[in-house]
């Protein structure tokens, strides 16, 4: 387990986290696509999709607690950044 942004994450899900925290700050996040290919390389388009968009809802769920959180930007094709809350 990793600390990150407070709270105690998985190695998988604080890299997901820190991308998308990282990316934020060149780009304003990073496409959906894009995290399924670093993270699940050969796994079909559709489950490592489903499987980076199941971590993102785990993610948010244990950063409730903070005043951070990922959002989805748009669409199906979207791409995610951290956030603060307001």
């Amino acid at each position: 387990m990793l600390m990150s942004f407070g709270v105690k994450l998985s190695l998988k899900k604080a890299e997901i986290l820190d991308m998308s925290e990282q990316m934020m700050r060149g780009r304003g996040g990073i496409d959906i696509e894009a995290l399924s290919w670093i993270f699940y390389p050969g796994v079909s388009k559709m489950t490592a999709r489903d499987r980076i968009k199941s971590h993102v809802c785990q993610i948010n769920d244990m950063l409730v607690s903070t005043d951070w959180h990922i959002v989805n930007e748009s669409g199906i094709s979207a791409s995610v950044r951290c956030s603060r809350v307001r």
